[in-house]
């Protein structure tokens, strides 16, 4: 027997501190992918001289979300249905 089905987590979906937290640490992430949840981290890129953003969810070679911008960054949570594990501060 084989157990690979994430068990239900009570993450958060505050997607706007997401997008903040993202800025300064890499945060792990559960969300949805085909039939089964998935583990993920956040990625944030800034590049000052070229003004780009990017806030990118992967795991894996696996990209589930790149945005460009913050707006498309919380859509994209919502749609996979991301939650996220807060940092111990």
């Amino acid at each position: 027997m084989n157990v690979h089905q994430l068990d239900a987590y009570d993450g958060s979906k505050d997607y706007e501190r997401l997008a903040e937290l993202a800025k300064k640490h890499s945060i792990i992430c559960i969300l949805d992918y085909q039939e089964h949840r998935d583990v993920a981290k956040t990625i944030y890129s800034f590049q000052e001289g070229r003004d780009e953003t990017w806030w990118k969810v992967s795991a894996r070679d696996i990209s589930y979300i790149t945005a460009d911008n913050h707006e498309g960054f919380i859509a994209s949570c919502k749609r996979l249905n991301l939650a996220f594990i807060e940092p111990s501060q």
